[in-house]
Parts: C-alpha cells; sequence; structure tokens
C-alpha cells in the first residue's frame, strides 16, 4: 500500500527536523511517536542540547498548533501557567480561570524544569496529562496533543513519583559527539545557514488522521511474543513494567513503526525506543537496558551473523576430525546446518525484523554453500 498524503509530509517534517537537529534520529522519531498517540515525555539532559529548540521547531511544522512555553519554579504562581482568576467569574462567586494564551488552550506544550512544580501546578497538571481535562472549575477538556518537559534528573521526591510515570518517552539528550558536526554547528554560527523547518506542513486534522493510521500498525503474533518475552527479561533484571505502561508502550510502538515508514512493529524497534522507556533512576541504566533486551530478544542482523558463525564453526570443527569420526562429525554437522536454516526460515517467516529477504537469503546461501563443503568432504570419506 502506498504512503498517504499525511505520511509524506509527515516523513518531510522527519527529515527537515533531522537535518535541523543532528545525533537526534531516535529522539525525533520517539517524539514525534509520542505526538501520534498523544503521550507525553520528557527530555533529560544537560542545559544547552537544543531541547526546547526541537520542541518549537516540530510545533512551527504543524499549522494552527499553539505553542506554550515556561520555565518552571517552585515558588511560579498557577497564573503564570494556567491563567488568572476571572474577576466576571468571582461577581458570580465562581472561581474561573482565564486560560487564554495559557497551558490550557495549547495544542503542544515545553515546560523545562518540569519536576520543579509547586503543588497547586502539579495537582493541575496530572489532570492535563491523565485525562486532557482541566477544572476551571468544572472538568473541560483542552486542545492538549502532545507534553514534553525538561529535567536534568530523576526528581527523588515520592509526591512525584505519580507525575513522573506518566511521561512514556524520556531519552537522554546529550551534547553533539561527532567531531564532523561539531565543525558544522560552527559552521552553521559563522555563516548562518543552519537548516530551517518549513511551516505548517501538517495541519491539526493530519494530526488525527496520522494517529488514526499510526495505532492501526500491525503486531504480529510473533511480534508479541517477542514482547512479552523481553518485558518478562526486563522484569528479571529489575526494570518492572506496570499493567498501563504495559499497553501505553505497544501504542507508542506502532506509532514509531508507522513513523519510520515500517508496514508492521517490528524487534528493531524494541531495541530503539524501549531503553528511553523504561529507565528509572539514572542515566546510566539505559546500557544496562539495551544489553538485556539484547539478551533476550537479538537485533535480527546479529542474530543471523551469529547464526552463520554457528554454522561456519560447526562445518570447520568438523573437517578437522580423521579417520572413523569423520564420517559421524560430518553427518552431525550436516543436521546443525539444517538446523539453523530452518531457524532462518522461521525468523524470516515470523516477519519480525525490518530486514529485506536478500538479508535472509544470504545468509542461507552462504550456509548451502557450506553444507555442500561437508558433502563433497562425506564422499570422499567414502572412497
Amino acid at each position: 500500500m502506498s504512503p498517504s498524503k499525511q505520511q509524506n509530509q509527515l516523513q518531510k517534517l522527519r527529515a527537515e527536523l533531522n537535518a535541523t537537529f543532528l545525533e537526534r534520529s531516535h529522539i525525533i522519531d520517539g517524539l514525534l511517536s509520542s505526538l501520534l498517540v498523544g503521550g507525553n515525555a520528557v527530555l533529560y539532559g544537560p542545559p544547552g542540547t537544543a531541547k526546547s529548540e526541537l520542541l518549537r521547531a516540530m510545533c512551527h511544522g504543524i499549522a494552527q498548533a499553539r505553542y506554550f512555553k515556561r520555565l518552571l519554579q517552585k515558588a511560579m504562581p498557577p497564573e503564570e501557567l494556567l491563567g488568572p482568576i476571572s474577576l466576571k467569574s468571582l461577581e458570580k462567586d465562581e472561581l474561573r480561570r482565564n486560560t487564554n494564551r495559557r497551558l490550557p488552550e495549547a495544542h503542544i506544550a515545553f515546560l523545562d524544569e518540569v519536576f520543579k512544580c509547586n503543588a497547586t501546578t502539579l495537582n493541575a497538571l496530572l489532570g492535563l496529562l491523565n485525562e486532557r481535562e482541566f477544572e476551571n472549575p468544572d472538568p473541560q477538556p483542552v486542545p492538549l496533543i502532545f507534553l514534553c518537559g525538561a529535567a536534568n534528573r530523576v526528581p527523588e521526591e515520592v509526591e512525584l513519583a505519580p507525575f513522573v510515570d506518566r511521561f512514556i518517552f524520556r531519552p537522554w539528550v546529550p551534547y553533539v559527539q561527532s567531531e564532523k558536526n561539531k565543525a558544522l554547528l560552527t559552521e552553521w554560527a559563522c555563516d548562518g545557514n543552519q537548516p530551517q523547518v518549513s511551516a505548517d506542513q501538517l495541519t491539526l486534522k493530519d494530526i488525527e488522521t496520522l494517529k488514526s493510521e499510526a495505532l492501526a500498525t500491525p503486531v504480529s503474533t510473533a511480534m508479541r511474543s517477542e514482547y512479552q518475552k523481553v518485558l518478562s527479561y526486563l522484569a528479571q533484571e529489575g526494570f518492572v513494567v506496570s499493567d498501563r505502561r504495559r499497553m501505553q508502550l505497544i501504542k507508542l510502538l506502532k506509532c514509531f513503526a508507522y513513523v519510520q515508514g515500517d508496514a508492521h512493529v517490528c524487534i528493531e524497534h524494541l531495541h530503539e525506543l524501549l531503553p528511553f522507556c523504561l529507565w528509572t533512576k539514572e542515566s546510566s541504566e539505559i546500557p544496562t537496558i539495551k544489553k538485556a533486551i539484547d539478551a533476550a530478544c537479538p537485533q535480527p542482523k546479529k542474530h543471523l551473523k551469529a547464526l552463520l558463525k554457528t554454522a561456519s564453526e560447526e562445518t570447520q570443527n568438523a573437517l578437522r576430525m580423521q579417520g572413523e569420526s569423520l564420517k559421524g562429525s560430518l553427518e552431525r554437522a550436516t543436521q546443525q546446518l539444517v538446523n539453523i536454516e530452518k531457524t532462518i526460515r522461521t525468523l524470516e517467516g515470523n516477519q519480525t525484523s525490518t530486514l529485506p529477504e536478500t538479508e535472509y537469503e544470504k545468509v542461507l546461501g552462504e550456509i548451502g554453500d557450506l553444507r555442500e563443503e561437508l558433502a563433497e568432504a562425506k564422499d570422499l570419506a567414502i572412497y
């Protein structure tokens, strides 16, 4: 099925964001996925990593989207975030806020130092994040489709734990690493030629269409099993996923696959997304989670390479044998290669990877060559 007009526009926005913000591809894909799923994200990392600029650029690409940004502080009055009390409502003995140009009327919001909020602000934000409602004074729906925060650490305060848990995508944003890209940043600053994100590429209606398409992304039976296996393994390693987050992650994975232009959720998406959703206290947990996912569910390309290596070692070990042991070793090695071929065919048929069929056929061809080598050695052994 050919991509829709909205999907093409989404890919154009994605490409422009990647051209403007270097070394941020997984963060951009995660943010766009969070936007489509109607979720919340928090960007952890030091200041000066273009977190707010990235959100502003993403919003710039969406026509009519109202963008709201604030730096939160403990002493910040609620009026700054939620709007002042309406004097007209007081005359009617009602406590109603004028939300014009404040968070309750935004489509996309960015809250810097998001965990530095007071109790009044926290209570209002929980309703906005959970139900997309704001009590003013009665509950009323808000147009908010995506809220993103920024912080440099996970708060230790117990009372903030429910608030922190509402942010499902939580990548660590480092400074640009490669020397080539650092030089490019310098060039942009000197020449003023940094790429820019085009305005109004998608409409709010387009976002609704994209969301519907993204959430329809299929998850195969085999892929559901891999997902369960990964979460079970992570739980054994101390990274327990709540029932709510387990369901949220599936929806986010669907959108993540869709943003990347893939037809279904695959193992690669687990590796690329989950490490930035499941760490809880320190960013140093991210490499640990990556290793755990790889142990439970190896990257398909890496898995194929390991299977080919095993086939090669089995062949070489069999060919080293001499005398009466040679024939039995060749037969056992041949059977091992047959079993490896079946494993690869199963992996190919399960459609749990973004790898093209040519990758599987290439490895199968090399194993076929090894089987011929064993067959020739077996013929020589007979004579």
